[in-house]
């Protein structure tokens, strides 16, 4: 099963930078999100999520089991950075350079 980045309906930009309005409009776009992103979860992680305390519970354990940090060569970052949408690149560099 791929994981599928979520990618907002408009220009994504700082949010130091963004308006009241853009704020909101984001803001409002997230959590709607929030039912297929628990959708994918679920079928990724086999756990039945809705928002009970045993189903966060059952999430984590889950999380713990199967979830490790990867180091990655420079030439498998440079390619992931490259398929990168550009308002996410500077997350990546800033992630990777500390």
């Amino acid at each position: 099963m791929d994981y599928e980045l979520m990618l907002p309906p408009f220009v994504m930009k700082e949010y130091s930078e963004m308006s009241k309005n853009e704020a909101k409009e984001h803001f409002n776009w997230f959590k709607q999100q929030i039912p297929t992103r628990l959708e994918q979860l679920g079928a990724f992680s086999q756990i039945h999520l809705e928002y009970s305390h045993r189903s966060l519970i059952d999430i984590w354990e889950w999380y713990l089991r199967n979830v490790q940090i990867q180091n990655k060569s420079t030439s498998e970052l440079e390619e992931e950075y490259s398929k990168t949408e550009e308002w996410l690149k500077s997350y990546i560099y800033e992630k990777n350079s500390t």
